[in-house]
């Protein structure tokens, strides 16, 4: 029984580690289709590497922008908004931005401007400034007041 026992876990084991690396190989390949600006090629490959690794931050923030980058504007927010629910540690500090930029794109104007927002009074004090200059610019003019 413990012979039984142990070959399980060491199955269990090479399985665990064929599918990390499955994640990383596709992650490769969708980094290749990225650097190359074949976005929806890239964003085919971070969708396999993130069927393999749900939690993965970085591959999730990848296909988010892979797919922001080709125009799919619904599932990109979709993503970023994962991410943000996932990055405690505020890895990603980009995601609110971006967040914003597509919730406007898909017409959720209030959303976006409370993530406008949000990003604004968060940003780091360097770019508080691109963050002023470019709220005007996203953002419609309704949206500016309190």
């Amino acid at each position: 029984m413990k012979r039984i026992t142990y070959i399980l876990f060491i199955v269990f084991c090479f399985e665990s580690l064929s599918i990390a690396q499955t994640a990383h190989q596709w992650a490769k390949y969708g980094n290749k289709s990225f650097e190359e600006k074949d976005y929806y090629g890239a964003s085919l490959y971070f969708k396999n590497a993130l069927t393999a690794d749900t939690l993965n931050l970085e591959i999730i923030n990848k296909y988010a922008a892979a797919l922001r980058l080709f125009n799919d504007y619904a599932q990109a927010e979709k993503y970023y908004r994962y991410l943000l629910q996932l990055d405690k540690n505020k890895a990603y500090p980009e995601t609110v931005f971006w967040l914003a930029t597509l919730q406007k794109n898909n017409a959720k104007y209030q959303d976006a401007r409370k993530n406008f927002l949000k990003y604004k009074n968060t940003a780091e004090d360097k770019k508080v400034t691109f963050i002023k200059n470019q709220f005007k610019k996203l953002v419609p003019v309704n949206m500016h007041r309190n």
